[in-house]
């Protein structure tokens, strides 16, 4: 009778176990997070004056949207810039 019950209660723990994986696997997947900036949080995280970014949306350099008045950034886009305007040091002659 005692071995019943503990194999019963493997069963309901290995069952347990996968409804857990699951969740996990969900919780996961669904972290997708896509986050965006006001113009004056894009400026803060570029570390750049307004007027800067004004001119970059104007040049088409900082691609973004309208809601109403609002221009919004994606931190995704902000990073790409980021990244792509970065530069390496140059070797130094005197610090090779």
């Amino acid at each position: 009778m005692e071995e019943v019950k503990m194999n019963d209660v493997l069963r309901r723990l290995a069952a347990l176990e996968q409804k857990f994986e699951k969740v996990i696997i969900h919780e996961r997947e669904s972290k997708i997070e896509i986050r965006y900036l006001d113009l004056e949080e894009a400026c803060t995280y570029m570390g750049i004056k307004k007027s800067s970014l004004y001119k970059m949306m104007k040049a088409g350099l900082v691609p973004f949207t309208r809601i109403g008045a609002q221009r919004r950034f994606l931190v995704e886009d902000l990073d790409k810039l980021i990244m792509k305007s970065y530069r390496r040091a140059r070797p130094s002659i005197l610090h090779p």
